[in-house]
């Protein structure tokens, strides 16, 4: 297997190609300037923060005690990236979060997802990039969601928690079946030991 490492993300080149396509691990303790905190400022009042945990994690934190709808946590791309899913592992008392895709045309596509409210259950989720026909907004705004992905963003709503709350993603993978997407970023050799 060969291991590459691409700007902060960790590319896995199996041989030969799999069938579903290639996985590449987001790395948020390699790359933090990657990921910015939006506390839903069209709905004021929320406050929050995010939180890089080692090398795999990130946190999600948000406060509603005074208000506000959502907070988010947004990966962009630094280029654009054909991908076809997301998958993530999660970790809250919350029962649900949203993953949000930005397509090549400025819209965004909501996507909620259900959990259980268990604190201590790790929760393996994977979500096709796909559009959403009832929850978007901007760009074209039809739910026809537009190759390629320009970022996505995790987020959780005030209704879903009490007051305040904490989300943990670890082990976050975009998924592409076109190997090219290697080439749109800088790419430099990993040792098998990282």
């Amino acid at each position: 297997k060969a291991h590459l490492e691409i700007s902060g993300i960790e590319f896995l080149r199996p041989e030969p190609p799999p069938p579903q396509g290639y996985s590449i691990s987001l790395i948020p303790g390699k790359e933090p300037r990657a990921w910015s905190f939006s506390n839903g400022p069209e709905f004021p009042g929320a406050t929050g923060s995010l939180e890089i945990v080692g090398m795999n994690s990130i946190r999600l934190h948000g406060d509603f005690s005074k208000g506000g709808n959502y907070v988010a946590l947004w990966h962009y791309f630094q280029k654009p990236l054909d991908l076809s899913a997301i998958s993530f592992t999660v970790k809250t008392a919350s029962k649900g979060i949203d993953l949000r895709l930005r397509d090549s045309d400025g819209q965004t596509h909501q996507h909620y997802i259900t959990l259980s409210g268990n604190p201590d259950e790790i929760q393996k989720v994977t979500l096709p990039v796909t559009g959403s026909p009832e929850h978007h907004w901007g760009g074209c705004n039809d739910g026809v969601l537009r190759l390629p992905i320009r970022g996505f963003a995790f987020s959780f709503h005030h209704w879903l928690v009490e007051k305040k709350g904490v989300v943990e993603f670890s082990n976050i993978e975009i998924h592409t079946p076109d190997y090219r997407v290697a080439r749109q970023v800088r790419v430099t050799p990993v040792s098998p030991e990282k």
